[in-house]
């Protein structure tokens, strides 16, 4: 076991301009947590977030090192990405949110002799009659070596496209995602923000198109105030042959999810989780692997 300091930072609001400055979570595309196993990464920079008004905010920032999962201190952004270099890495962007579920999201990403990086995230939400909706959402990745172009000459793109559906105690969505590239996805520094993008395999290798099915049951109205449950079905496909040739993959999860509503015990959030993946070797033979996970999750939010 270990234990180390995550997070400690200092924030600022000044009128419609919210600063923050040290060690923190971020949750952006491709920079993030990655708490997929449950130990959350941290990053130590500065940020700083404008509101223009209710709907829209913009803003900026500056990483110099990550906290990875397993690790007890802080190292460059650079030597976590397996990079012969020393820079910050430089983010922006901008969200748009008129309404519950209708969105726009605008985001990019400046790593210096290393690539730039934009990741487009729009939504629309149509409400049928009260707690029943349904929502289209789309999504679009663009990766491109810059300077050095330190971890090689890339240029690599990602399609996702999701219809999300909700009534009353259960909801169900679809979703499809493309890697077309033979190239892979630069994410040293987090998970995968693909609709695919589940527990075990993020199924966004090079020439990579993936399908999900999923669907959610809250049992509150049934009397289990707090339980609900997630299944999740992805089928994933890569070329068999040549220079992408990787395993097909399928992967199911299940989710059982357990939040008290007694008052005394706000905060606090039991799950348990379930994975299991399919491969199917290539026509090299020998090379799929099956697996199997179990993951216990315990979380308690508290205000000190």
């Amino acid at each position: 076991g270990y234990s180390t300091l995550g997070e400690v930072y200092g924030s600022l609001t000044l009128d419609k301009v919210a600063i923050q400055v040290g060690r923190y979570a971020v949750n952006l595309p491709y920079v993030n947590k990655a708490d997929i196993r449950m130990i959350p990464q941290t990053f130590q920079g500065a940020q700083a977030i404008y509101t223009l008004n209710t709907s829209w905010s913009v803003g900026g920032g500056v990483l110099t090192d990550i906290k990875a999962r397993t690790s007890t201190g802080f190292d460059s952004m650079y030597a976590k990405a397996g990079l012969d270099k020393n820079e910050n890495v430089y983010m922006a962007g901008s969200l748009y949110q008129p309404e519950p579920g209708t969105q726009l999201g605008l985001y990019s990403l400046h790593a210096p002799d290393f690539h730039n990086g934009m990741f487009v995230a729009l939504s629309k939400r149509i409400t049928l009659d009260t707690d029943k909706y349904i929502q289209f959402s789309g999504q679009y990745t663009r990766q491109e070596s810059i300077g050095n172009e330190l971890d090689g000459d890339f240029s690599v793109d990602h399609y996702g496209a999701r219809v999300t559906w909700k009534k009353d105690w259960y909801s169900g969505s679809m979703a499809y995602t493309d890697y077309p590239e033979q190239d892979r996805i630069r994410r040293p520094w987090g998970s995968s923000p693909g609709y695919t993008s589940i527990m075990i395999n993020d199924f966004d290798r090079p020439e990579e198109s993936a399908w999900l099915i999923g669907g959610t049951v809250d049992f509150t109205s049934m009397g289990a105030p707090g339980i609900s449950a997630n299944v999740k079905y992805v089928i994933g496909d890569t070329p068999d042959c040549g220079m992408s040739a990787s395993p097909d993959r399928d992967e199911a999860n299940i989710n059982l999810k357990y939040a008290p509503a007694a008052s005394k015990l706000a905060g606090l959030v039991l799950q348990l989780r379930f994975g299991w993946g399919w491969e199917e070797e290539t026509c090299v033979g020998g090379d799929d692997d099956d697996v199997a996970e179990v993951r216990f999750v315990i979380n308690y939010a508290f205000v000190i």
